[in-house]
């Protein structure tokens, strides 16, 4: 449900972003294509090894993993993005010139751009 917001946020990020859709248990990476193709989604999607969202301590679907531009995580968001606007809220600060390294426990931490 929450995948037009996000291509909808990452068309208006452009550049300064990228996108990762993980799925770690349905379905094959043959489906996951299939359904990134059918949907119109411009953003990366694949299918990946549980253990992946075992090692992220991942306990509920969706959550989304903000990765810096230094390759550090700076929040783990569990719940449903309700709108592009909240994406673009939630990434914004990461991608400022004045951005400093810290991890948020929740997107209300993160500061208003």
């Amino acid at each position: 449900l929450e995948f037009p917001y996000i291509q909808e946020g990452f068309e208006q990020m452009g550049e300064d972003v990228a996108v990762l859709a993980l799925n770690p248990y349905d379905g094959t990476p043959e489906d996951v294509a299939a359904f990134r193709q059918t949907n119109g989604y411009s953003f990366t999607m694949s299918k990946c090894d549980a253990r992946w969202a075992n090692m992220m301590k991942i306990k509920s679907y969706p959550t989304t993993v903000i990765i810096d531009r230094y390759g550090n995580i700076c929040l783990i968001h569990s719940g449903m993005i309700r709108s592009s606007q909240e994406l673009l809220d939630m990434v914004s600060y990461f991608i400022t010139d004045d951005y400093q390294q810290k991890f948020f426990r929740s997107a209300g931490e993160i500061p208003a751009v």
